[in-house]
């Protein structure tokens, strides 16, 4: 180990010597040897510029445990997109090197190498538990479009409602992750991923402004029973009126709220109804479709609410 700290630190030795996979392969077993003398970014710079000695050298996960935890080596050669799509491609590795959220931080700042990274389900439970990584990773909509078309990715990793409350905190993030249908269909059966991400209105704000995306994601009753329980997720994002209105302004979008299972379970809590329809004008809009009106107000609590209301002076 001591020859390889100090022959090493020539990027021209390294250039040569690192071509052989076979060298590489064993050389790269000994994690004393990866932590010594990769160090220099400089020298990391140049070793692994070459994706075929990245492919076999970095297969072992012991390997990539110790030598990765130094934010500087993984600055100094992950900056080359080349580099990282081949790194990336085991799953062990990425799922081994990347816990320490430091070397992430560091890292994932490479669009086009979080676009490869991320496909793998089993790195993204591992590696997004960090709200800071997460902050940074999905400032991207490229990535993030990437990312959350696989309903397994967006079930195992934003699970965290901290993570979730990070990363959905970016208006433009919310606009262009939830334009596809199938992944709002599948993300959102979870009710810890919505109540964690929805608290924000401005997000709410962006998202919910696609009747296509309400039409598809609201059509499953399990999905609207989850959500429209918590009167704190309704009440916070749509306290915005100008977002119903919007919202509700599409028959297409009334279609789904056309089915008696969803409006029967949905709108049982008083300070949910309360809390969104207390605009007379929204009301209006909404309340135009007489299918509609007949199946959503035969829940017990909201007829006595109206009753009520009446009756006031």
């Amino acid at each position: 180990t001591a020859v390889v700290k100090e022959g090493f630190r020539d990027p021209a030795v390294l250039k040569e010597g690192f071509r052989d996979p076979a060298a590489v392969k064993e050389l790269f077993r000994d994690p004393a040897v990866v932590v010594g003398g990769c160090r220099d970014p400089a020298v990391v710079k140049e070793a692994l510029s070459d994706p075929a000695v990245v492919k076999e050298g970095f297969r072992y996960p012991a390997v990539v445990k110790e030598g990765f935890r130094d934010p500087a080596v993984v600055l100094g050669g992950f900056r080359d997109p080349a580099v990282v799509n081949e790194r990336f491609r085991n799953p062990a590795v990425v799922k081994e090197g990347f816990r320490d959220p430091a070397v992430v931080n560091e890292g994932f700042r490479d669009a086009a190498a979080v676009k490869e990274l991320i496909r793998d389900t089993a790195v993204v439970k591992e590696g997004f538990m960090d709200p800071a990584v997460v902050k940074e990773v999905f400032r991207d909509p490229v990535a993030v479009k990437e990312l959350f078309r696989d309903p397994a990715v967006v079930l195992g990793g934003c699970r965290d409602p901290a993570v979730v409350k990070e990363a959905f905190s970016d208006p433009a993030v919310g606009k262009e992750e939830f334009r596809d249908l199938a992944v709002v269909k599948e993300g959102f059966r979870d009710p810890a991923v919505v109540m964690g991400g929805f608290r924000n209105p401005a997000v709410v704000k962006e998202v919910f402004r696609d009747p296509a995306v309400v039409k598809e994601g609201f059509r499953d009753p399990d999905v609207v029973k989850e959500v429209y329980r918590d009167p704190a997720v309704v009440m916070g994002g749509f306290r915005d009126l100008a977002d119903v209105k919007e919202g509700f302004r599409d028959p297409a979008v009334m279609g789904g709220i056309r089915d008696p299972a969803v409006v029967k379970e949905g709108f049982r809590d008083p300070a949910v109804v309360m809390g969104g329809f207390r605009d007379p004008a929204l009301v209006k809009e909404r309340l135009r479709d007489p299918a509609v009106v007949k199946e959503d107000f035969r829940a017990p609590a909201v007829k006595n609410m109206r009753t009520r209301s009446r009756s006031r002076p």
